[in-house]
């Protein structure tokens, strides 16, 4: 358990779970279902402490946060978002048994909060340029770096 609250031991864990899985051109992918892989949020190393991990903000919504509130039931929107959902589930679930049975390497949190279903825009999309809320929180991140800078790194 004490390796668990080493989060410079975390970090390296999701670095080394990034390389082998990680949309960008993770090495383990090709053992997932279509050979797509999953997005990984990087790790900030320069912020990172043994009592601190930071890593790159990652916004999308929560794969429980399907509600009629939200969403609409008469045009059958969410029917289709469950069956959207449960598609990233089930790859959840390949990327959990790759671990256990091909790479031997387990890193895991998977909760709610950390399962998210992301927009991925194509790169040749208007929206692939930084949203506005992302440089203000890049902004953020600098400003944060800074006024920490000083704190001695464990």
């Amino acid at each position: 358990i004490f390796e668990e609250l080493d989060y410079l031991n975390e970090a390296n864990n999701a670095k080394i779970f990034a390389k082998l899985y990680s949309t960008k051109n993770g090495i383990s992918i090709k053992s997932l279902p279509n050979g797509e892989g999953v997005i990984v949020p990087e790790i900030i190393e320069s912020l990172c402490t043994k009592n601190v991990i930071v890593m790159e903000w990652i916004d999308g919504s929560k794969l429980t946060s399907i509600s009629n509130d939200n969403v609409s039931l008469l045009d059958g929107s969410a029917e289709e978002m469950r069956q959207e959902n449960l598609a990233l589930v089930e790859k959840a679930l390949y990327v959990t048994l790759s671990q256990l049975l091909d790479t031997g390497v387990m890193h895991a949190d998977p909760h709610g909060g950390n399962l998210l279903k992301v927009s991925t825009p194509s790169p040749t999309s208007s929206n692939s340029k930084p949203h506005k809320e992302q440089r203000r929180r890049r902004r953020l991140s600098k400003k944060l770096h800074s006024a920490t800078s000083h704190f001695k790194k464990d």
